[in-house]
């Protein structure tokens, strides 16, 4: 058959597919996935894509005699590829990657993220996207001999107020679960003011790191930020611990008795470093604590 008249019979094919309820619900409920995945989630975290629950009855294949049960038809798009729709690529052109029944393709919904160049959040128009395990139109063949299909989608958006440079996000599909392995530029994170600016990168590795799952680094930050604010509050200090002394002794009476010591957050962060615990428990309780102390700073004017 020649090109053109194979191309249309597979776009005729993709349109078919598509057309039916069970095939859109699928590509919706992934593109939903997507969108919350990006929007919410931070990294190595992850979403799970229902495609097991409350679908609409599928209609009869055209190339099967009976009708495909739901648990087939999510069998089929669980073990195969999800293929990812490049808006920079024509239709035509990704036609070869459409041409099966049991693949399912999807396009990536614009989404809502910070913008540090407009200083907010703003609307991120989607730019291209790819499965970069499939690069050289390879599909299956990285993967064929796996337990569950593995993908790594790399997707840009691109700031919808200030056109800027995109930014890009590295999306791994395992079976049904997609976990955010990686961005560019790092996530942006929202540091309260009452936070000095000496400390604030430091602020912002603690909430990083416990967000990705790496609480323990996250405790070392935290005990980081009570070290060097007091460091810089006290005179020629011996260590950490003479400095957090020489701090706490220097704040008024009532400060120390109404709100959190820096002494005490500080010995149970290094408890927790030295056992190597990474408790998630302590690291979110002696952030709270820590911003407690500095909003209370501001309210004694210190």
């Amino acid at each position: 058959m020649p090109m053109y008249g194979r191309l249309i019979t597979v776009s005729l094919r993709t349109k078919i597919i598509m057309e039916n309820s069970l095939e859109s619900e699928y590509k919706k409920r992934i593109e939903d996935a997507f969108l919350f995945l990006l929007e919410t989630k931070h990294l190595y975290q992850n979403v799970v894509v229902d495609l097991a629950t409350n679908l609409p009855p599928p209609k009869k294949d055209i190339a099967t005699p009976r009708r495909i049960t739901d648990y087939e038809r999510w069998n089929l798009y669980h073990q195969n590829n999800w293929l990812i729709i490049d808006p920079l690529i024509s239709i035509s052109d990704q036609s070869m990657f459409f041409n099966l029944p049991t693949n399912i393709s999807f396009r990536p919904r614009d989404i809502k993220s910070f913008c540090s160049t407009c200083n907010h959040i703003e609307p991120f128009n989607y730019v291209t996207g790819h499965d970069f395990l499939a690069l050289g139109k390879a599909i299956n063949q990285v993967t064929q001999h796996q337990s569950m299909v593995l993908q790594t989608f790399i997707v840009s958006y691109v700031c919808q107020s200030c056109k800027g440079v995109p930014e890009v996000f590295v999306v791994r599909r395992e079976g049904a679960k997609l976990i955010l392995s990686g961005r560019a530029p790092i996530e942006h994170i929202d540091i309260p003011n009452n936070v000095p600016k000496s400390v604030a990168k430091y602020y912002s590795g603690a909430v990083v790191a416990h967000q990705s799952g790496h609480t323990l680094a996250g405790n070392f930050f935290l005990r980081t930020i009570i070290e060097q604010f007091a460091i810089s509050k006290s005179v020629t200090p011996k260590d950490a611990e003479d400095a957090i002394n020489q701090y706490m002794e220097g704040l008024p009476g009532d400060f120390k008795d109404r709100f959190p010591s820096f002494r005490d957050i500080y010995g149970t962060l290094s408890n927790d470093i030295h056992k190597a615990a990474g408790s998630v428990d302590v690291c979110e309780d002696s952030l709270k604590k820590i911003l407690k102390h500095f909003e209370a700073r501001k309210t004694y004017e210190l």
